[in-house]
């Protein structure tokens, strides 16, 4: 009786150590390094003491969003001083490969904004959406500040 008890205890140990555990630390941890891999920053100076921070993530790479028929950004804007912020009504025009895309304002405790790497509750973010280019792997993100200012990002689909 002993050894059969042992024998299953054994075989209980080694199969349950060699299965394979998941973990949703991993998962998320896989989520928000395939996100940082996915994101350009633009720095735009204004003036001698403001300047813009432009942050986009194309969301598509990851799992969640792979299936979605259009190209799909997170975008977070943050003013550097609060007397050049264009207001919560203002939205970016924003071009995707010269097309008008589709931007809406998000809210600050929306859960997409989790996919943005480095989120904060002093920026504006934003969803864009725009026409699903299959056939390129990089494609031209225009955002537009003001008229004479514009941050250029170039967004990498694969890697």
């Amino acid at each position: 009786m002993y050894k059969i008890i042992t024998f299953f205890t054994i075989l209980f140990f080694l199969i349950s150590g060699c299965s394979v555990h998941k973990n949703r630390y991993n998962e998320k941890r896989n989520e928000l390094e395939s996100s940082i891999t996915n994101t350009q920053k633009a720095r735009l100076i204004l003036d001698d003491d403001s300047a813009v921070l432009v942050t986009a993530t194309y969301l598509n790479n990851l799992e969640k969003f792979e299936k979605n028929e259009v190209d799909t950004i997170l975008l977070s804007i943050y003013f550097s001083n609060s007397e050049n912020d264009r207001g919560d009504s203002w939205l970016p025009k924003v071009l995707i490969n010269s097309e008008e895309a589709s931007i809406t304002k998000l809210s600050q405790d929306d859960e997409i904004i989790n996919y943005l790497p480095s989120a904060n509750a002093w920026s504006n973010h934003y969803l864009v959406t725009g026409k699903k280019s299959v056939d390129l792997k990089k494609f031209r993100f225009t955002v537009e500040i003001y008229p004479s200012i514009q941050a250029l990002l170039t967004l990498q689909k694969d890697f």
